[in-house]
């Protein structure tokens, strides 16, 4: 499976396999991709299949995570999502793993995410998470949960700070 890395210098001509891609949303379409080459810069990933579908997984450092999450030397799962012809093709596996690779050489604890108590829209499958070695950490009120895949132990806790 080929899978693309956007970057500042390929943004501009790829596709980002967002919700957002629909033409009555041309102007937050652009402003993703903008917001994007500005998180290139601290370390965020985008991968999509090459095809023009809506895999694709979004990942970064948890400590520059644009959301509440309190995970020190964890990566954070942003965007993950499989859809179309190509789910149950091993797509989500690979770009899992893509995460995980990245977070062993890079020496991080582990891989945190924020899911849904039930399906939300723009969150990933909690299900499918859950059953690919992903533990519950933390849970609020509101519904969002705190997911993790420790890589090595830790005495951390992992917070989601969710006001």
């Amino acid at each position: 499976m080929y899978y693309i890395k956007l970057n500042k210098d390929n943004i501009d001509r790829e596709h980002i396999c967002s919700a957002f891609s629909d033409k009555k949303c041309v102007d937050s379409y652009e402003l993703k991709k903008q917001w994007l080459k500005n998180e290139f810069t601290i370390g965020h990933v985008f991968l999509r299949h090459d095809e023009h579908a809506i895999d694709f997984i979004e990942y970064g450092p948890a400590e520059t995570a644009w959301v509440p999450v309190i995970a020190p030397d964890y990566m954070m799962i942003g965007c993950f999502w499989v859809s179309g012809k190509y789910k149950r093709k091993g797509h989500g596996k690979a770009l899992l793993q893509q995460v995980v690779d990245k977070a062993k050489a890079q020496g991080k604890s582990g891989i945190v995410t924020v899911i849904g108590t039930n399906k939300f829209h723009f969150l990933s499958d909690t299900k499918w998470l859950l059953k690919h070695g992903y533990k519950m950490c933390e849970n609020t009120p509101a519904g969002f949960n705190l997911i993790s895949m420790d890589l090595i132990k830790t005495a951390i806790d992992l917070y989601l700070e969710i006001q």
